[in-house]
This record gives structure tokens, sequence and C-alpha cells, in this order.
């Protein structure tokens, strides 16, 4: 099974093994001792052997997994509120991984469900379909 998780810095040791784990910037920094939070992240694969989703809000994600980091620009969009956006980019990583996809491709549909999300106020629950639309939107 595949341990995924949304981490909080004061339990940093109790990711050791986790699949994914994937920090805020702030929480990267943190947790790696850096000021740079794709520094940071190195770090924590180092420490914590597993790969690291950095979210990094308007910036986009930065996938760590001890090769060259992986890099993906936000889908730009009006922001109306940015509550619940990072559960929404760990849920749909979560879900592409689980469907057989692999982290950047898992990246990439959490980066237009994150989108999505800020558009609305408040805790948005994004749906599938509208992954696919914004996709088929942007992609033409």
């Amino acid at each position: 099974k595949k341990v995924i998780v949304d981490p909080k810095p004061t339990h940093k040791d109790l990711y050791a093994g986790a699949f994914l784990i994937t920090p805020n910037a702030g929480e990267a920094c943190e947790m790696g001792g850096s000021d740079n939070e794709v520094e940071a992240a190195q770090k924590l694969h180092e420490q914590l052997g597993g790969h690291v989703v950095v979210t990094q809000g308007e910036r986009g994600m930065t996938f760590v997994n001890g090769e060259e980091p992986y890099h993906i620009d936000a889908h730009l969009t009006e922001v109306s509120d940015v509550t619940g956006a990072g559960d929404t980019s760990i849920a749909f990583i979560a879900h592409q991984i689980a469907s057989g996809e692999d982290i950047p491709s898992a990246m990439r549909l959490a980066n237009m469900a994150a989108a999505i999300a800020v558009r609305h106020p408040g805790c948005y629950q994004v749906t599938m379909e509208e992954v696919v639309q914004e996709f088929r939107l942007f992609n033409k």
C-alpha cells in the first residue's frame, strides 16, 4: 500500500517510509531546514526516503524524488478563496496514483483541480468531470 501524507512539520519523523508527502512551501522549508523549498524537499527525500511534492500556490508544484526536480507551473485562474486548495491537490494526486498514474501526471490533474477549487468561496468539492472539462478547455 502507498501511504500519502499531507504533513505537519512537528510530526516530521512519523512520515519516514511514506510513499509521498505533500507539504506546502512553508511546511517544506520548516521540515527540511532550508529557506528554499526545493532544497528542503530534497533534504526531506533523503531523510524520510519517500517522494515529495511541494505545493507552491500560484507558483505551481515541484516533485522531488532524488533525481532532477520536476516542476509544473500553476494553472492560472481567478482566485476567490484558497480554502481547501491543498486538500484538493493531495486528494487528486492520491486518486490518480491509486488509478495507476505516475506522480508528474497526477500533479498536472491536481493542479487543475486546485485551480477549480480556488475559484469558489469556502471549501469546494471539485469533481473529476470538472477537471476533465477544464483539461479539454485548456488543451485544445
